[in-house]
This record gives structure tokens, sequence and C-alpha cells, in this order.
């Protein structure tokens, strides 16, 4: 599998924003949020996974975040994290629905069987799934491992097993 470009989902395959949740059900939460996201509670998965996007983002690779949640949202609670915010995001996605990935795919310019989509949800691997894409599923966000071996990505991470070493020779 020849990866071009990866897209990865972004609330609790990232971030755990689980406790932001109340503020998601209108427009004045989710204004609040980006407003005062300094003040809210979330946290990383684990450092690796800022490391990847950050030597991905370095080394100049194709490579984007696919949410359902608004844009604005996605941005603030970034840089709350240090990750780098020069990334090209695609929010209000309303995944399933495959809209969202086939604009990713005419905008970087690629063929879906050449994109790794990485999520959480069983939606993020289905929709992967409705356009041909290959997929890897976390499972430590919103599904558990059982619904998303059922959803049968190409590939199953678990963040224990995640970590960033060095090439020992480059290609």
């Amino acid at each position: 599998m020849n990866n071009q470009h990866i897209i990865f989902d972004f609330d609790e395959f990232m971030i755990d924003t689980s406790k932001l949740l109340p503020y998601m059900t209108n427009q004045k939460g989710r204004d609040f949020v980006v407003e005062n996201i300094k003040n809210l509670k979330t946290k990383e998965y684990s450092p690796a996974i800022k490391e990847i996007i950050k030597s991905l983002n370095n080394k100049g690779k194709k490579f984007s975040i696919v949410s359902n949640t608004p844009e604005n949202y996605v941005r603030a609670i970034l840089e709350k994290h240090e990750f780098p915010t020069d990334i090209s995001i695609y929010g209000s996605a309303k995944k399933p629905d495959t809209e969202c990935f086939k604009k990713v795919l005419k905008k970087e310019g690629v063929e879906a069987k050449n994109v790794l989509s990485l999520g959480d949800a069983v939606r993020d691997i289905l929709t992967s799934h409705e356009i041909k894409m290959p997929s890897a599923a976390g499972i430590w966000g919103y599904s558990k491992k059982e619904a998303l071996e059922l959803a049968e990505p190409q590939v199953i991470i678990e963040l224990s097993l995640i970590h960033i070493s060095e090439p020992t020779r480059p290609y």
C-alpha cells in the first residue's frame, strides 16, 4: 500500500475531548469551547501521536484531519496542546457521510486507495469502506475494540504499541 496521504480523526483519536461533549450540542456551546479552551479539560492520549504529526509536518508529508466537529474547535484544541496548526482540517464532516473524504481526495489530488484513514469510531472505518479507502482503527477512543473489529479496518492499533524511533537507514 503506497499511502500518499493520511487522514486523522480528531476527537477521541488524537485528543481526549470527552469532557467537552456537553458543550457540543449547539452553536453557543461550541463557541464557548473555542473561546475558553485553555480553561477546559482535554488531554493527549499519547505524546507519540503529537510526535507523529510533528514528524509528518516537518518532513512535508501529506496529511489532513477530518472531524465531525467544526474546524475552529479543532484548531483551538491543537493550539492548546501545541500541535502544529498549519494542517489541512476538514471540519463538520458528518461522517459516515463520505462527502468530506471525497473533498480531501479532490483537494489533495490523491486516489482513495493511496490514502490511509485513522480513526477511533466505527463510523470512521465505515466511511473509509464506502469509498474503498484503507483504514486503521485506534482502540483507545470512542468505539470498543470488538465493535471496531466487526467494522473490519485493515489494521487495529493499540496505544501502548505506538512509539517513535529514528529509522536505522534512510529510504
